[in-house]
């Protein structure tokens, strides 16, 4: 899926390993006395302070255009034009404080610096490439010994770490059942897939009651065997119209939610009890309750705060802790692993040598070891952590609705 992260001079997107600079940017510019993170931080995550006329001041050097229209945002004014910042920068403290305050005021952890024995442990860790890629990556999933990714296609990678194109389709995320079935979000059929151990392909939803689905991003299953997958299309921090959708066991399509900045990764817990999600767009992992029977989720608690240009995918370990794909980081200018606890404390990092990470799973001999994928360059990266990842919640028989001709590639 398309997926956006910020660099010095604007925003790149990347879409199946092709990436653009948009012509609509923003980005921050000769701040006199606010410091830049400040700035973007207030922008992605948190409500301003209440002082206007202060970060009127502050904000009067942010710039933005789109198609050589300036926006509402260049338009605005500091309150004196004879104003002079303090010397000692008291204002910008002031102002810091302020943000920290009002970060906290919302429940969302925020950064900090791991300590312990995984985050030594991870600091140690190898990262290889291990598979090319024609393109952008993303999805991998690990089935006996082979690991299947989306990139332009399903592509397979085996023992010997040959890469193969198994599907002719345009997948974004797949998901591997306990019974060995590969769920694909295709955004080639517009349909959640099923992909058997024996190969055939199965369509399991293509509509909510009578609209063909639209964007189909990442997906995961519940230990009622329901499947939840991410909508994005059309969807940033200033539209929020990213949504989430459900089939059951026996093929009821609801939407679950919506009013999302581009929701992406998710994944459920293994005590069955939350769907965490990523909003890439507000840079935030956001936590649902599942409810008891097949209603709508109820409203999202903040749970963590990545910061940076935000996650991507997400998959669990045996423990409960988060691992989540941190897209890109500005500080080193790649991307890296985030191990999130249940609390919402970072674990430790583990830094892989790659501009951007899309995704992650758990796999290997042992599932111990971690497969990501990836761009610049494109592919997936693996580690052996010694970390147990968890298998997934028991499934339940999907109601296929029609099998559809496609012969897997070898």
């Amino acid at each position: 899926m398309l997926r956006q992260f910020d660099l010095a001079r604007g925003s790149f997107y990347f879409s199946r390993g092709r990436s653009k600079v948009l012509q609509s940017s923003v980005f921050v510019r000769n701040v006199a006395f606010l410091p830049t993170r400040m700035i973007k931080c207030s922008q992605n995550h948190s409500p301003l302070p209440d002082t206007p006329a202060l970060w009127t001041t502050a904000l009067s050097a942010v710039d933005t255009t789109s198609g050589g229209q300036r926006s509402t945002a260049s338009s605005i004014k500091p309150f004196s034009q004879s104003f002079k910042p303090p010397r000692f920068n008291l204002l910008a403290w002031c102002l810091l404080v302020a943000f920290v305050t009002s970060g906290m005021a919302t429940g969302i952890a925020l950064a900090e610096e791991p300590t312990g024995e995984l985050a030594a442990r991870l600091s140690q860790v190898e990262v290889t490439h291990y598979a090319e890629a024609p393109g952008y990556s993303e999805g991998p999933t690990w089935r006996q010994g082979d690991l299947f990714f989306c990139s332009g296609a399903l592509l397979r990678v085996d023992r010997d770490r040959k890469v193969t194109r198994y599907l002719d389709i345009s997948p974004a995320g797949t998901f591997l059942r306990e019974n060995g079935d590969i769920l694909i979000c295709d955004n080639k059929n517009k349909a959640i897939l099923n992909l058997g151990l024996d190969g055939t392909v199965g369509l399991v939803a293509e509509k909510h009651g009578e609209q063909p689905l639209s964007s189909l991003n990442d997906l995961t299953a519940d230990a009622k065997g329901n499947v939840y997958w991410t909508d994005p299309a059309g969807s940033s921090a200033e539209k929020p119209v990213g949504r989430i959708f459900r089939v059951t066991p026996t093929g009821q399509v609801d939407q679950v939610a919506e009013g999302l900045a581009f929701p992406n990764g998710l994944d459920v817990d293994p005590e069955g009890k939350n769907l965490y999600v990523i909003e890439s767009q507000t840079q935030r992992i956001l936590r649902f309750e599942l409810p008891p029977d097949l209603q709508p989720l109820g409203p999202a608690s903040p749970f963590y705060d990545l910061g940076g240009s935000g996650g991507d995918g997400c998959a669990f370990d045996a423990a409960g802790n988060l691992w989540v794909a941190d897209f890109h980081r500005k500080e080193t200018g790649k991307g890296r692993i985030t191990v999130v606890s249940p609390q919402a404390k970072v674990l430790g990092y583990l830094n892989v040598p790659s501009k951007v990470v899309s995704n992650v799973t758990f796999g290997g001999t042992d599932h111990d070891e971690i497969f990501c994928t990836t761009g610049e360059p494109p592919g997936v990266f693996h580690a052996k952590v010694r970390v147990k990842g968890f298998r997934g919640h028991p499934a339940r028989e999907m109601r296929i609705m029609r099998k559809l001709g496609i012969t897997p590639g070898m």
